[in-house]
């Protein structure tokens, strides 16, 4: 008590002699009150839309179109990796973009609270590329604005939104505060800028009160790396009317772009799960297909495990846009401690159109499974639901519309008898099932549907793509039976994981997958059901894949994170991201036979046909 009057009394002592001017000390500094920010007074002009089309190259620049006194100019870095003939459309607008983009705008921007009412919306610039390419950060890109616009006590800002990464949400410092020159402003973005192929990414220039609360950069990706090579596939068949046609050989370049981060997305049971984000491009000399892949990958032991994965493409012309989203009851081991190990099969693959219908396949952890969606009602109406189904013991059915009626049982029996054969039946609306075609069996009773070994060898020659020395070799090997679908397959995937640094050695991964189709869906012979005559495989399809790890931009920050990185960590990221788009590319592969038969059984078609061969 005694202490806090001293203070009190000196601190009254010391006020006076200051009021009274018969003692000097320091002067109180002068505080200028802050204005309460308030959103800048932007000038508003009539709607205006304008598109220019620019082609992507390293070094080189990518325009925005002349508007209403508005353009500007995107710089890509030398070193950027772009496949031959990309380009973008980019369009300038004053208006959000219409439609189904919009309404995505709103909702990220409705997650991050930086995008708040104070920032004020100028422009937008849409980017859709034709293909994927990775620019570093401290990319450079420059606006000219009115003159009106150029307002003091205002700071200005791009933000993002990227359609094919929904869980970065808006972006609200993606770039910025620019540099203001006359009617000039410049803008570094803080991270890299992963730029997907057929998906139109919208930069937001806003303009925001210096005395507002200023948005914060989005966290930098832990890693970031390009992958690129070369995929082989041939096609080729033992059928045909009047004779087989000629094997077919598909020649793609593949470009993957990849960035690592903490997952936005919340694994229940699982903290701190890594996205291992994928943007890719596969050319061919007639056709460009682009997707994008996220493996959510995380340690668990001395493991690194992935917990799901998806992938989908941009719905381009009249196809529609697909989105595959797989996840496992248990979570898949990519990489060791261990020199083996094994993964089971279990859990659920939902296929989603952009029209909204879908199919759920859930598996069991022998590999057999149910699968349930809808398929498109033959006078095109709508859609009917039907489901297939596999069992352990390899027999299974279709279940849906069938030549008018609206509920029609296939059923494939085990193999029995000698020789061995498949008994296929046919029940109409309930009705008991009769006998319909007699099959040549062509996998043997209970066979296993799925089976899967992984090892890890040292001291192992890497392909020539990938230099000339020696690695340690992580290899997957899984088989699969689809008894229903008719097909056999076998993938193999090995990551040549070098000491990082080691001379002539660059990390790689090579793929192979065979797939043997028994039973024929695609209505292209003179039945409508056409299976193998000698249980041998009537078409194939051969895939071979091989990536290797690419040489970032000199002082770009991907090259920083690789050069910074370890060489285990590297490799078992690179393995996530190629083996989550590998997958999904080859669950595509799979897809499409299981669509065919839908569609056809479901069109009609068939009618006109003979009954079976």
């Amino acid at each position: 008590m005694r202490l806090r009057l001293s203070i009190a009394v000196a601190l009254a002592s010391a006020l006076f002699a200051a009021c009274s001017g018969s003692v000097t000390g320091p002067t109180v500094p002068h505080v200028t009150p802050q204005p309460n920010p308030t959103p800048p007074a932007i000038p508003t002009v009539p709607s205006f839309n304008a598109q220019t089309v620019s082609s992507v190259t390293a070094g080189g620049t990518i325009a925005l179109p002349s508007a209403a006194g508005f353009s500007g100019a995107l710089s890509v870095a030398q070193g950027v990796i772009v496949h031959p003939g990309v380009s973008a459309v980019t369009t300038l607008s004053n208006r959000p973009p219409s439609g189904a983009a919009v309404a995505r705008v709103r909702r990220v921007r409705a997650l991050r609270p930086q995008a708040t009412s104070l920032q004020v919306p100028i422009l937008y610039a849409t980017l859709k590329a034709t293909g994927s390419f990775l620019l570093p950060s401290g990319t450079h890109l420059s606006v000219t604005v009115p003159t009106a616009y150029i307002l003091a006590d205002t700071v200005y800002y791009l933000g993002l939104t990227d359609p094919s990464d929904p869980q970065a949400g808006f972006q609200a410092a993606f770039a910025g505060p620019a540099a203001i020159s006359g009617d000039t402003l410049s803008f570094t973005t803080a991270n890299t800028w992963s730029v997907p192929g057929g998906v139109p990414e919208t930069l937001e220039l806003y303009a925001l009160s210096a005395f507002a609360p200023q948005p914060t950069p989005p966290p930098p990706p832990s890693s970031e790396y390009t992958l690129t090579g070369k995929e082989v596939q041939l096609y080729t068949y033992t059928y045909g009317y009047p004779s087989p046609q000629p094997p077919t050989t598909v020649d793609t370049s593949v470009l993957q772009n990849v960035t690592v981060r903490p997952s936005a997305t919340s694994l229940p049971g699982h903290p701190n799960v890594a996205d291992v984000h994928v943007n890719e491009t596969d050319s061919t000399a007639l056709q460009t297909i682009n997707a994008v892949g996220d493996a959510y990958v995380g340690l668990a032991g001395a493991n690194l495990v992935m917990y799901q994965l998806s992938g989908s493409v941009p719905p381009e012309g009249s196809a529609q846009g697909t989105d595959l989203l797989e996840t496992y009851d248990t979570p898949q081991i990519i990489d060791s401690a261990s020199s083996s190990w094994t993964n089971q099969p279990g859990g659920k693959l939902v296929e989603t159109y952009t029209d909204g219908h879908s199919y759920t396949r859930v598996i069991a952890n022998d590999g057999s499974y149910r699968e349930t969606g809808y398929a498109q009602a033959p006078d095109g109406s709508g859609y009917t639901k039907i489901a297939l189904q596999e069992n352990a013991d390899g027999s299974g059915s279709y279940g849906g519309p069938f030549a008018g009626y609206p509920s029609v049982i296939f059923a494939f029996a085990q193999p029995a008898g000698s020789p061995a054969a498949i008994d296929m039946t046919l029940s109409i609306d309930g009705a008991p099932p009769s006998p319909y075609a007699t099959i040549p069996a062509w996998f043997t009773d209970s066979p296993p549907l799925y089976s899967q070994t992984n090892t890890v060898a040292s001291n192992v020659t890497v392909p020539s793509q990938c230099g000339t020395g020696k690695a340690t070799a992580v290899t997957q090997s899984i088989t699969r039976i689809d008894t229903v679908i008719g097909y056999t397959e076998k993938s193999i995937r090995t990551t040549y994981r070098s000491s990082y640094g080691a001379t002539g050695v660059t990390d790689c991964i090579q793929f192979t997958d065979v797939l043997g189709n028994y039973y024929n869906w695609n209505g292209d012979t003179p039945y409508f059901f056409y299976y193998s005559p000698n249980a041998e495989p009537i078409s194939a399809v051969v895939t071979g894949e091989l990536l290797t790890l690419a040489p970032a931009p000199i002082g770009s920050s991907m090259h920083r994170a690789i050069a910074g990185g370890i060489s285990d960590t590297v490799s078992a990221e690179l393995t996530a991201a190629a083996q989550s788009r590998f997958a999904a590319k080859m669950a595509a592969v799979r897809r499409h036979y299981v669509r065919r038969l839908i569609k056809y059984l479901a069109s009609g078609h068939y009618l006109v046909k003979g009954s079976v061969r």
